[in-house]
């Protein structure tokens, strides 16, 4: 047999990870071994403890691992799916975590823009890793150090959780760059409550 545990909680500030004061959700976590995302019978499942901890024992094989309710905000651990997969063999065991919020989401990329057609293609332009995008909530077109903000990794992508709001997302750039996309480098945004949004891009290049 193999086993599968973790927690499942609410994820208040949004960012994937499980933190002191973050409550606790008494859902159910079941093994879908058919992977067509309900509870069937014969499926094993278990409900979250006070602390808000479950466990699985399962044969070995191959599972989806999701929770109910899966509606109601969306999923922090592994976004992208909502769910996890697990290849168990036997004696194995692995942790699964299930952070849920009701904060919005937004996602893109900043890039090095080399044809100025404010479209990010992968394979003949630059991802810029490093780079501040921020929530420019008094709109003057400064980061201020009380500013919700997100740094670009690797691949130029950030990320921004936030409650429900009309905001002002801005790049910051060097002085020697120009903005390509948007062309105030400033982009207006409203949410409602657990809207996901993506590909809020900001093309960029130096100054010739």
């Amino acid at each position: 047999m193999a086993k599968i545990s973790g927690a499942v909680f609410e994820d208040k500030d949004g960012d994937g990870a499980r933190e002191v004061g973050d409550p606790i959700l008494r859902w159910t976590v079941f093994a879908d071994a058919n992977k067509n995302g309900v509870l069937d019978t014969g499926e094993v499942s278990a409900v979250a403890n006070t602390k808000g901890r479950y466990s699985l024992t399962l044969p070995a094989g191959s599972y989806d691992i999701r929770q109910i309710p899966a509606v109601g905000g969306y999923r922090t651990t592994n976004p992208g799916l909502g769910y996890h997969t697990a290849d168990l063999a036997a004696g194995q065991s692995l942790t699964k975590m299930f952070g849920n919020t009701t904060l919005t989401l937004i996602q893109g990329t900043v890039y090095r823009d080399r044809n100025r057609d404010g479209q990010f293609q992968g394979s003949v332009e630059s991802p810029l890793a490093g780079w501040i995008v921020f929530v420019d909530r008094d709109g003057d077109g400064v980061f201020d150090n009380t500013e919700e903000s997100a740094v670009t990794n690797s691949k130029g992508k950030y990320r921004l959780t936030l409650p429900a709001g009309t905001y002002r997302i801005q790049v910051l750039k060097p002085k020697s760059w120009q903005y390509t996309i948007p062309a105030s480098g400033a982009r207006r945004l409203t949410l409602a409550s657990a809207q996901t949004t993506s590909k809020k891009d900001f093309g960029v290049l130096p100054i010739t």
